[in-house]
């Protein structure tokens, strides 16, 4: 049974979901439809967000069919310079929160106790793989792809799947739809097969939401392992990262392995090469870069900062070892700062 919130608990997931996935936001109506302005480093969305519990549709209604019922509007409001976002949340007591993301542009009037659907599959799938979608056939020989994803891939349903999918006046053909609702978004990289048949312009969405999905994926997975607590410092307090050590873009993986928990802090200053930590998970300081910080009269708080880190001493490992970093792939990422520089 799925919980029921209110239209202000549903608020404050969307404001949650934005800052997940990297947008600030100003709220600049707390009444439904919600207008959200929400900005990132490289733009601006002006939201006009309707959004209902999504539930199971009744005793007379599949195992498998849930759906939003509208109440309190007969159709949805559009202007010019924003947005329309129509949203269901699915608050499941196990498995978190799914956000369900239906085309508002094929449904702007409503009829009488209208309710829209999407199925339990496709909602398990996306608080699994993080992203999911079905396609839908309405009247008069139209369609519509739904999207469910978890809360930090709101920003990709937003900012790419939204402007490729959901457009007035945009027909996707049955073969695309078909071939959306059937792929993977957890592998790490969408193949020409995979996307054999979608149109150029919409395969360069579903890859970017794809890559998007993956590096989220893997973080949620190396924060998990770490119980939310840094390798480094042991600081929790949702202020945790999930960091590479061999990045992506010089060949590393999305293993847990080629991963730690860090926090904000120790994050930046492993990635700046401040910190490392070698192959018998010993955590070093780089002396060469500690010097020029002193040189450059930037050394305040170091000394202590580098207590702080346990310098000399191992790092916090996962519970289960088999999900400790690789050594390999911990020399591999010393060498590239340079040994030589670190004690």
């Amino acid at each position: 049974m799925m919980a029921r919130l209110s239209k202000s608990a549903m608020l404050e997931i969307i404001r949650a979901a934005l800052k997940q996935s990297g947008y600030e936001t100003d709220v600049v109506s707390k009444t439904h439809p919600f207008q959200i302005v929400a900005r990132n480093n490289s733009s601006e969305e002006d939201l006009s967000i309707y959004v209902w519990n999504v539930t199971h549709g009744g005793k007379s209604r599949a195992a498998s069919e849930y759906r939003i019922q509208i109440t309190g509007v007969s159709g949805l409001k559009f202007a010019s310079g924003q947005k329309t976002l129509l949203l269901g949340i699915a608050q499941q007591p196990v498995s978190g929160t799914v956000i369900v993301g239906f085309d508002a542009t094929k449904h702007r009037e409503f009829g009488s106790s209208p309710s829209i659907q999407v199925h339990a599959p496709t909602l398990l799938k996306a608080e699994h793989d993080g992203l999911a979608s079905e396609t839908k056939e309405l009247d008069h020989g139209k369609s519509e792809i739904v999207f469910a994803f978890r809360p930090e891939n709101f920003g990709q349903f937003i900012g790419t799947i939204c402007p490729a999918y959901h457009v007035a006046g945009k027909t996707i053909p049955t073969d695309e739809s078909s071939k959306v609702s059937s792929l993977d978004f957890s592998k790490p990289d969408l193949s020409d097969a995979d996307l054999s048949g979608v149109a150029a312009g919409r395969k360069k969405a579903l890859i970017a939401a794809a890559m998007w999905v993956r590096d989220q994926n893997f973080r949620r997975n190396v924060l998990h392992v770490y119980d939310y607590c840094c390798a480094i410092c042991g600081l929790q307090a949702n202020l945790v990262q999930g960091g590479h050590i061999v990045g992506v873009g010089k060949k590393g993986t999305d293993e847990v392995i080629n991963g730690m928990c860090l926090c904000s802090i120790h994050h930046d200053a492993y990635d700046r090469g401040l910190l490392a930590v070698d192959e018998n998970y010993t955590i070093r300081k780089n002396l060469r870069m500690a010097k020029a910080l002193k040189s450059a009269g930037l050394a305040g708080g170091l000394t202590e900062f580098f207590a702080n880190s346990r310098v000399g001493q191992k790092i916090r490992l996962p519970k289960d070892l088999k999900f400790a970093p690789k050594p390999e792939y911990l020399k591999a990422n010393l060498s590239a700062k340079g040994p030589q520089n670190f004690e």
